[in-house]
Order: C-alpha cells, then sequence, then structure tokens
C-alpha cells in the first residue's frame, strides 16, 4: 500500500515534467490490483493508516477509479472464498483475521469510503467464483449511501476474464474504461451511466477480433 500511494504523490509531484495533469489523476485494477486502486482512492489518510507514504505534503486524491472485478471487503471475501483462495489471502495478509481483525479492516476497502470518494466504476462477472458479484453489489449500496457516484456493469463472465493486456476482452473493455475517464475526469460530475457504457460491455465476451479491432479504434479516437 505504501508503494500505491508514494506512487501517486510522485506522478503529482512530477506531473509537469511528465506532461500530465496532477488534478485528474485516476486508478484502475483487476482483482488484487483493484483493492489497491481502490484503497488509494478512498483511505484519506494513507500516512496515519500504512505507514510513511512519502511526500507526506502532497495529496494523494484521485478523481475516479476503475474497479474491475475486485474485492471490496478482504473478511467477507475470506469468509466466501473457495478452500484454495483462503491461504492466498492469509499469505497477502501477513496473518488470519483471527490474529488480526483490525489489520484486515484497515486492508479493505470498504471501511475507507467516505463521504467525497472519487467516482467509480465497477465492471464484474456474475459467474465471479473467485470474487463472487455479491461483493460488487454491495460495494454499489455503499457508495451510494455516501453520495459517490457508481456505476456497476455486470457482465456474464467468471474471473480474470480481461487479465491479458492486448487480447480480445481488453480491447472491447476499452471503450467502458475511456467513456467513464473521459466523462468524469474532462466534465466533472458528468459520469457516465449503465447505458453509456453498457453497449460496450457486452461485446466484451463475444466479440470477434474484427470487434476487439473497432472497439480499440473507437477507444483512441475517445481518448483524442
Amino acid at each position: 500500500m505504501q508503494d500505491a500511494f508514494a506512487a501517486v504523490r510522485f506522478l503529482r509531484w512530477n506531473a509537469g515534467r511528465y506532461g500530465g495533469d496532477p488534478d485528474r489523476l485516476a486508478a484502475l485494477g483487476m482483482s488484487a490490483g483493484a483493492t489497491l486502486a481502490m484503497m488509494v482512492a478512498y483511505c484519506d489518510r494513507p500516512d496515519e493508516v500504512f505507514g510513511d507514504c512519502g511526500d507526506p505534503g502532497v495529496s494523494t486524491k484521485l478523481g475516479a477509479v476503475v474497479n474491475l472485478y475486485g474485492p471490496r471487503d478482504l473478511s467477507y471475501g475470506f469468509e466466501k472464498a473457495r478452500w484454495w483462495i483462503k491461504p492466498l489471502l492469509r499469505q497477502f495478509m501477513g496473518c488470519g483475521e483471527e490474529e488480526d481483525a483490525e489489520r484486515w479492516r484497515q486492508a479493505s476497502p470498504f471501511d475507507h469510503i467516505r463521504e467525497g470518494a472519487p467516482p467509480t466504476v465497477t465492471v464484474h462477472g456474475v459467474r465471479d467464483t473467485v470474487v463472487g458479484f455479491e461483493q460488487a453489489k454491495l460495494l454499489d449500496r455503499r457508495l451510494r449511501e455516501v453520495g459517490t457516484p457508481h456505476v456497476l456493469v455486470p457482465i456474464e463472465a467468471g474471473h480474470a476474464w480481461g487479465y491479458s493486456f492486448g487480447g480480445r476482452d481488453s480491447y472491447a473493455l476499452l471503450p467502458v474504461v475511456t467513456t467513464f475517464l473521459v466523462r468524469t475526469l474532462e466534465h466533472g460530475s458528468a459520469i457516465p451511466t449503465e447505458h453509456d457504457v453498457g453497449s460496450a460491455v457486452r461485446t466484451i465476451r463475444n466479440a470477434t477480433a474484427a470487434d476487439a479491432a473497432d472497439a480499440k479504434w473507437s477507444a483512441q479516437r475517445t481518448l483524442r
């Protein structure tokens, strides 16, 4: 976690050097990476929670977060996890929840959600048996409770469906991500609706190579 927050601070501090905009930073992650992305997005006191994250005078505030089938609550995920997932979670956390429940709570994005959290889009497979779709629905409920704009996009898929960067699924997903980021970071509160991204998502699981190429071109055009 310290590395993730330090990376945001580095990018914000050096935005001018690399041609970026410090006020338009976003995080994206898949599965466990999505947990890190959400933690950076929702935790507003990283040095207090995780220790020295470098450059404490530089904000870690993000403008948006893209959650691709990430667990929002590690304790809930452990309870519902299949047998082979549980030792991986224990290894990741360095202990069992029964040994240090507070550590598990602090490592869960759900417990850091507060009013003012950045707009979020969640794309999650309804047949996911690693990170159950129920996690996405609970995240959606919590974000709406605090008034954070959130788009939940369910797709007919299991886990890790877009894991191969440059693959067909990734290209089909590009319009979803770019639509969300452009609308959110360029236009402030004009967050896209389920309708805006839904048509792109519907192509993810059955896209042909030509469809994927078209999606890639469309996304590149949007970014320009």
